[in-house]
């Protein structure tokens, strides 16, 4: 275990699964190398570091901030490579092969080839109300189409790419309809955010967990469900999947959507693992 100054928002592993990267909530990017157990910093954002990813094609690291800007560095040399701009803050960023997309706080999408760049490929606006968030991002290379799943705080998961910038028909994954008397027999539609949404790069099934206690396994294209979770007591703030695809993370907590009069103290954050 090792103690940050700031709090964790992103880690990535490096292909050996001898060292950890990590952005913090102080803009520290740093690497823990679990052979030796030293942490050192390997570059430094103005603000928090929302996103890190490690480029296997290249062997460095991508980092996506609140200071509005994508960054790379390599983590060897501990130096910035180079660095974009962004219209808004990061909110959401994924990392696959050559491409980098990030989410950004003003709801735009920006797209970057990493061949020999980083060049934006594209701008495009997130899919949905105006009035929802993006909260996490997964890219998705299905028939040699590279798209992305989005998933939202209104409990819906989009898919969209360059050639469909539009995106598709939202797919709403973490809702729950129960009757209620005097609303004529449609009922009541409780709707979660969806915090995360993971591709498993072996199957290609896709992972969702939200803010109602519940994750679901979906087939390659999300058209129907494999798997829904019994509800869990608290909101699943996270998940993970591992590189072997054989292993299903993920994290209960309390993620603020009630306000803070709804913090129970008694429970405690918790991490599961599962067979996927």
């Amino acid at each position: 275990m090792k103690s940050l100054e700031g709090i964790p928002l992103d880690i990535a592993w490096n292909d050996s699964g001898s060292k950890v990267y990590l952005g913090d909530s102080n803009g520290l990017v740093s690497e823990w190398d679990l052979e030796s157990n030293q942490l050192r910093k390997v570059g430094a954002h103005a603000r928090a570091a929302r996103t890190c990813h490690r480029v296997d094609t290249g062997n460095y690291l991508a980092t996506t901030s609140w200071d509005k800007s994508i960054r790379f560095w390599d983590p060897r040399a501990a130096m910035e490579l180079t660095r974009k701009e962004l219209p808004d803050r990061s909110y959401a960023a994924d990392v696959l092969n050559e491409v980098a997309v990030v989410a950004c706080g003003d709801g735009s999408i920006l797209v970057y080839s990493l061949q020999g760049g980083p060049v934006e490929q594209g701008r495009l606006q997130s899919p949905g109300a105006g009035n929802t968030q993006v909260r996490s991002l997964a890219l998705h290379r299905n028939r040699e189409l590279t798209s992305w799943l989005i998933a939202t705080t209104n409990g819906m998961v989009f898919q969209q790419s360059l050639a469909q910038r539009t995106g598709s028909s939202p797919i709403r994954c973490h809702s729950h309809r129960h009757h209620q008397e005097g609303t004529g027999g449609s009922g009541i539609l409780d709707v979660y955010a969806v915090h995360e949404v993971k591709v498993n790069r072996v199957t290609q099934c896709i992972a969702t967990a939200g803010s109602g206690g519940v994750f679901c396994f979906w087939d390659s294209q999300m058209r129907s469900t494999l798997l829904e979770s019994k509800v869990h007591p608290q909101p699943i703030t996270k998940c993970a999947i591992s590189g072997d695809g054989k292993l299903f993370a993920y994290a209960l907590g309390y993620d603020w959507s009630q306000g803070h009069e709804y913090l129970d103290c008694g429970k405690k954050s918790q991490i599961f693992l599962r067979p996927f």
